[in-house]
């Protein structure tokens, strides 16, 4: 798990640990040591867990305008923005700025879920 709790413990729950709790949602926590300064957040879990990159997903907040959508994509592929947008019936699409999406989310980069976030995004 990816984000930052008080008092660092690790293990501690994040809202969408509570939320699955809530609903009664059996899921199982897996955990791993994050390699500082590894930037490919999703590549390495799937590495470290023993999971196949195309099972373990990546959480993408995307934005046009003031409109926010989350994408979900698997780790091994990238995020078609102009097909996104199209979807989503926008113009265009771009990926949210880090300092937003954690803002918007309350998870840090690497770890945004698309459970539990503090400003669901209404595509989402």
């Amino acid at each position: 798990m990816a984000k930052k709790n008080k008092g660092g413990k690790k293990g501690a729950s994040t809202a969408a640990v509570a939320l699955l709790k809530e609903t009664k949602t059996p899921f199982e926590i897996r955990e791993y040591e994050h390699v500082e300064g590894e930037t490919s957040f999703g590549l390495e879990a799937a590495q470290k867990l023993g999971a196949n990159p195309e099972q373990v997903f990546k959480t993408l907040l995307i934005v046009h305008d003031k409109d926010f959508a989350v994408a979900i994509v698997p780790v091994s592929g990238q995020l078609n923005l102009k097909a996104a947008a199209h979807a989503l019936g926008w113009k265009s699409a771009s990926m949210c700025d880090p300092k937003v999406a954690e803002r918007r989310t309350g998870y840090v980069v690497g770890g945004i879920s698309p459970l539990g976030q503090k400003t669901p995004s209404p595509h989402s």
